[in-house]
Order: structure tokens, then sequence, then C-alpha cells
């Protein structure tokens, strides 16, 4: 695995490199209810495993769907994340 870095300067990590994130979030006085959310996100939601696409946007949207890299590689383009 390896460490990506989006287009929006935000890091999504592997899992050794999002464990050392994780402690220097907590060390920083991060509320633990926190922390466990971050590390959720980390190792479910956006370890890749759901990294594919369907038909299920274009059915409700009527729109083909995007890569999520090209969504924020556009959308931080617009400065809409400050």
């Amino acid at each position: 695995m390896s460490v990506y870095k989006l287009a929006a300067g935000v890091w999504f990590c592997c899992p050794v490199v999002a464990r050392k994130r994780l402690r220097r979030v907590s060390s920083l006085g991060v509320p633990a209810h926190y922390v466990w959310l971050l590390e959720y996100l980390l190792a479910t939601v956006l370890d890749g495993c759901t990294a594919y696409l369907t038909q299920g946007v274009q059915r409700a949207l009527g729109q083909k769907p995007r890569d999520f890299t090209d969504h924020v590689r556009d959308t931080a383009a617009t400065a809409v994340w400050g």
C-alpha cells in the first residue's frame, strides 16, 4: 500500500501511516470519539474496498458517475474549500 495525495492537498494513507496519524491526532488532545471516527473512516470508508462505480448514480441523478479523484481535483480548483 502507499500514501495518496489528492488535488486538494488531503492525504489518504495506508494502515501503517494512518495509525501514526491517529496517534498524533490523539496526542494533540482530540477527543477519543473523534479519533475513533477518523480511524473508522480511514480503515473502512477510505480503504479502497468500495472504490468502484455502479449504475446507481446514473439512475438516481440522470448522469454518469465520476471518479472521486476527478471530483476533488475539479472542486479544489474552484477554491470553495478555502
